[in-house]
């Protein structure tokens, strides 16, 4: 009798996927990873820490530095948010840098 609770109720995806969502999944799942969390906040503007808002990534990664923690990718807009993921590393590759050095 398989287990009521499978793996893949940590994506949340009931809502309706738009291009967006679907672009940063895929690049989330090219590096290897699960896609825990998506959320827009409108961007706006708040005193003390100027502006605030825009796209929060959460996801499991196999290579995550810190386990506990997931991985994460931030920015006002799609294209920073897609650069930040393309800098995840890839199955284990690339860890501890990038290119060059």
């Amino acid at each position: 009798m398989p287990s009521p609770s499978t793996h893949q109720d940590s994506r949340e995806v009931r809502e309706i996927e738009t291009r967006s969502r679907r672009r940063i999944r895929e690049a989330v799942e090219s590096k290897g990873g699960t896609v825990l969390a998506i959320r827009w906040e409108p961007i706006r503007h708040e005193p003390n820490l100027g502006p605030v808002g825009g796209w929060t990534v959460e996801a499991e990664h196999p290579y995550q530095p810190n386990p506990s923690v997931p991985m994460e990718a931030l920015g006002y807009n799609l294209a920073e948010v897609l650069e930040e993921i393309a800098g995840w590393p890839v199955g284990g590759k690339d860890v501890g840098g990038g290119e060059g050095g």
